[in-house]
């Protein structure tokens, strides 16, 4: 065990230790599972858990009603349960109580003595071992309450939250004899979110966007759970998400842990790591967006706060940074293989295509010198250096300012009273209650005059609506005194968003001295609009299909296009990239073009396995159309039926062999046949059983956006041309289109977007559109002798263990309920973006 694992074993140990008993298991329960990271704790646990210390925890996770709703009886055929916004019932099976584990799993478990990682393990498959087959356990098992009265929260919920109170009461380096700390919820942000994402040309810029802030939200729930454990993170709920599982096993891999992860994933759950799902392409969980942009987090005393809130700002700054240089140094090696091969064997070919774009007549030596600048030059090691690209400051100082982070901290309950209180002479203390309402400015009394009569403890849990509202106002607070630096864009700017320059290697962003007088070239320094042209044209032939030649980003907008491939996002998951992909085409579809079978191709889109707009548009359609042509086909199997896409293909191939060459055709093969529509019931009706070169995308039924990927000439006075590639290839589209029965209109112009959003969760979280208690009470398990008729009444609470597992039904919702309804139902595709 490392020195670190050793410094931090007594906090993992405690916060396992509270994980395994707020699931009713016994200390002896706990002693027999042989854990080798929690033997030489348990005498001392042991004693810990009791209620003024240890057991607290469970109290304040269960806020004060479950405390004092106790069951008549504990022995019941049918284990009821309430929705915890609606209270509607439901019933699942008892369940014992201990699942049993796999014997290799437990061998492992067992061998392993960093309290740390077998608590990350609990935290993440405990609840799924109820769903194993192997312990006979039924489906219903991540349902079942944690509570009989009161069950609108599942057990493993509840779990997480009474670890991530004990981590927060008793943090590293509390020893025996301390007082326990006072947790604090803290909340971190960044912004701009909707500019961000609203800066797209193309669907693959809307798609980078949203998952760049995904990606980045997700990178900072990391930095936290491996600080404070993943349990300690409140919102987003990191149970489950694939995008976190990833990068554990990146981060375990080649270890002995990383090989029980993997032989977990195999064994409980999904048959497949997420990164192997990913890879056969039966799940895109690693590259569909749905992490906020929004961190809440319980962590020990206002200082952790302030400690880890500036921590979050500095990785947030460090990971964005550290993807931009990747995509920018990335950019430059092969701009510059792209300048030596055009000047080497290429150069008429350019000037040719730079010239028809020129007003008037112009010298070719200014763009041959910018080429020949841009080459790259090797050092005495023979590495290669970049002497005239200048960019770096130009980069630097646009990613510097792309984000702006906040923070803010709300204490859980007074810090100066304690957690919790009881009653004495029939009466709790107004003190304690007033100081509990100052702090969270509650907008209804609490407790009510019918808990204050039905409950003998209150304890903070019962105001944390009220405190996670608090945190919500102190949030905006501080975003509303905030200050932006913005800086000077000298020169042309983008043309996607119209902010900040658009890059260049020569354009210098910065004061240069040069022969004692100092020159500001961050105010521009006459950079001519040809070099700019040159640039962005060179961008679209060394990454086709990627850039059009004609747009230009600045670059945030480049590190969010290309950050997942060539910025690191991919690798950082464990998936690995491969830059070419190897295309079969039948022949007759390789005849019809009169091009090889077998291609290489490069394709962006491939690799994110997400669907441009044409496809995404084009994706039922085709769908239905193969499905009916199927079905005539088994009715009459003696009559040969081409599907409308088939037909509509065969009619635009056609057209591509009279007019194109070969490098266009074959590259029509590769974006049209090579590639999916990345809608997986689109997918499986075309292609069933994924043979390379047998699918269809729905690209090919868009002029423009073929041919933006084809790479054809893109030069706007040149699209007038009557025989220039994107007029003939227009001409070759809408032929197509009337020839296969589509009339005036194209598959493609089509599509609706859906928006949902949950601005209004807060009040339900907060507890103003909750229900009353008697919707969510198990009433049958409540002696009626007690007299709660005034309780059931009264409007419930939000309390911590229920609002944890509703923030993971949310997030559960929008980045797997959502996706498969859209893309296994309904032949769409979902994208969750950050607010």
């Amino acid at each position: 065990m490392t020195d670190a694992a050793n410094h931090t074993a007594p906090y993992y140990a405690r916060k396992l230790y509270a994980f395994l008993r707020s699931a009713k298991l016994s200390h002896a329960a706990v002693e027999q599972l042989n854990l080798s990271c929690l033997k030489s704790h348990l005498p001392q646990l042991n004693d810990w858990w009791r209620p003024e210390l240890g057991q607290q925890a469970e109290d304040i996770a269960a806020s004060s009603d479950r405390v004092n709703l106790h069951a008549a009886r504990s022995q019941v055929e049918q284990v009821s349960i309430r929705h915890p916004i609606s209270g509607d019932c439901g019933n699942v099976s008892p369940k014992p109580e201990f699942p049993t584990l796999p014997a290799d799993i437990l061998t492992l478990l067992r061998r392993e003595s960093d309290a740390q990682k077998v608590f990350a393990w609990f935290w993440r498959f405990y609840p799924e071992l109820w769903l194993n087959p192997q312990s006979e356990i039924l489906s219903d098992g991540l349902l079942y309450p944690a509570h009989l009265v009161l069950p609108d929260c599942p057990i493993h919920s509840y779990q997480a939250t009474v670890s991530a109170m004990t981590g927060a009461r008793f943090p590293t380096g509390w020893q025996t004899g301390d007082a326990p700390t006072h947790p604090y919820l803290i909340v971190f942000t960044f912004s701009p979110i909707q500019d961000f994402i609203k800066a797209s040309r193309k669907f693959l810029d809307f798609w980078a966007g949203s998952y760049l802030l995904h990606y980045l939200s997700a990178r900072l729930c990391w930095h936290i759970a491996q600080k404070y454990g993943p349990d300690s993170i409140i919102v987003p709920s990191l149970w489950g998400q694939d995008i976190i599982a990833a990068f554990a096993l990146k981060h375990h891999q080649e270890t002995d842990f990383g090989s029980l992860l993997e032989v977990t994933f195999t064994q409980i759950g999904e048959p497949e790591t997420p990164v192997e799902r990913f890879e056969d392409g039966s799940s895109t969980s690693l590259s569909t967006a749905g992490f906020p942009n929004v961190i809440t987090a319980l962590v020990p005393r206002l200082g952790a706060a302030k400690e880890l809130g500036d921590e979050l700002a500095d990785i947030l700054r460090d990971e964005w940074l550290a993807i931009g240089e990747k995509v920018r140094d990335h950019i430059r090696g092969q701009v510059s293989q792209e300048a030596t091969k055009i000047l080497d064997n290429q150069w008429d070919e350019l000037w040719a295509e730079i010239k028809a774009g020129l007003p008037r007549d112009e010298s070719s030596e200014p763009y041959q010198s910018d080429l020949s600048k841009w080459r790259s030059q090797h050092n005495q090691y023979n590495q290669p250096t970049y002497p005239n690209w200048e960019w770096c400051q130009l980069w630097d100082v646009q990613l510097k300012n792309a984000w702006e982070p906040y923070w803010a901290a709300v204490p859980i309950g007074d810090p100066h009273q304690p957690l919790s209180v009881s009653k004495a002479n029939g009466q709790f203390d107004d003190a304690w209650k007033q100081a509990q309402h100052n702090l969270s400015q509650a907008w209804v009394e609490i407790p009510s005059a019918a808990e204050e009569h039905a409950f003998d403890t209150l304890n903070v849990g019962s105001w944390w609506g009220s405190f996670q509202q608090r945190l919500r106002i102190a949030i905006q607070t501080v975003k509303n005194t905030r200050t932006w630096n913005i800086p000077v864009a000298p020169g042309e700017r983008s043309t996607i968003s119209g902010q900040y320059s658009a890059v260049h290697p020569n354009l210098n962003y910065r004061v240069v001295t040069r022969r004692g007088v100092d020159q500001d070239f961050r105010e521009g320094g006459g950079l001519p609009e040809g070099s700019m042209r040159l640039f962005w044209l060179l961008m679209s032939k060394a990454y086709p299909g990627l850039f059009s030649g004609s747009e230009r980003l600045n670059a945030l907008e480049l590190t969010k296009r290309m950050a997942w491939q060539f910025g690191g996002v991919a690798s950082s998951l464990g998936i690995p990239i491969f830059t070419t992909t190897d295309i079969d085409l039948s022949d007759n579809d390789a005849e019809q073009l009169n091009i090889q079978t077998h291609l290489s191709d490069e394709d962006y889109e491939r690799l994110i396995l997400f669907p441009n707009l044409s496809s995404i548009a084009s994706a039922r359609f085709v769908h239905d159309a193969i499905a009916e042509a199927k079905q005539l086909a088994q009715s009459d199997p003696a009559n040969r039926v081409l599907s409308k896409p088939r037909q509509y293909w065969n009619i635009l191939a056609r057209e591509i062999k009279q007019d194109f060459g070969n490098q266009q055709r074959s590259r029509f093969a590769c974006r049209t046949r090579g590639r999916s529509f990345q809608v997986p019931k689109t997918d499986q009706q075309v292609n069933p059983h994924k043979t390379p070169g047998q699918d269809f995308n729905g690209v090919m039924f868009s002029a423009k956006w073929l041919a933006e990927d084809m790479n054809l000439d893109k030069n706007s006075s040149s699209n007038n041309q009557e025989n220039s590639e994107v007029a003939k290839l227009r001409c070759a589209v809408e032929k197509a289109h009337k020839l296969a029965g589509f009339k005036e209109g194209s598959p493609s112009d089509w599509w609706a977007i859906v928006l949902a959003d949950g601005d209004g969760m807060g009040q339900y979280i907060s507890g103003s559109k909750l229900e009353k208690y008697r919707a969510y009470i198990n009433q049958d398990l409540i002696p009626e002798t007690l007299g709660l008729a005034e309780l059931y009444a009264t409007q419930k609470r939000m309390g911590p263990a229920t609002h944890i597992g509703l923030n993971r039904a949310l997030l559960d919702f929008s980045n797997r309920l959502v996706p498969y309804l859209t893309e296994n139902a309904a032949a769409a595709k979902s994208s969750t973006a950050a607010a």
